[in-house]
């Protein structure tokens, strides 16, 4: 945009309505007819603000939100802003080491993550690690929290 701020449209409207509180107890994804999909999480949103992720250039990998329920959203993992590459692949690890989720072929700068591993069982509750590669060779490395 003129901002310069190089988040997508859709990758806005994404977060807001994954971070949407139902006002009548459903949550995202249930709309209710009478309110849309809810209120947004404000405290959730000036999170991501404040620790850069549309304005600013946050010098580590974003992983938002952090923590997350897997329940009730994903988790964005998205490049740090000094990196110009386009994300190849993400792998998350336990903290034991085991690679629990890998996902390769992708485009754009930043990938979901939704809490299962490669079987399609939920995670465990825990901190996890997660690597993000790009088509120009580079890695970056983060670590974020799931809580069931």
């Amino acid at each position: 945009n003129d901002r310069g701020i190089p988040w997508s449209n859709d990758e806005v409207w994404r977060i807001l309505i994954q971070n949407a509180d139902g006002l009548n107890g459903g949550g995202y994804p249930v709309r209710d007819d009478e309110t849309g999909y809810g209120r947004i999480n404000s405290f959730s949103v000036m999170n991501f603000l404040a620790t850069g992720g549309f304005a600013g250039e946050p010098a580590d990998p974003v992983a938002f939100p952090n923590p997350f329920n897997p329940h009730s959203q994903q988790v964005i993992l998205r490049l740090s802003e000094r990196n110009t590459g386009t994300l190849r692949r993400f792998e998350i690890f336990s903290l034991s080491g085991r690679s629990v989720r890998s996902r390769s072929g992708l485009s754009g700068r930043s990938a979901f993550w939704d809490g299962r591993n490669d079987d399609g069982d939920l995670c465990a509750t825990g901190l996890y690690f997660f690597i993000l590669e790009t088509y120009e060779g580079d890695t970056e490395k983060g670590k974020v929290s799931l809580v069931r």
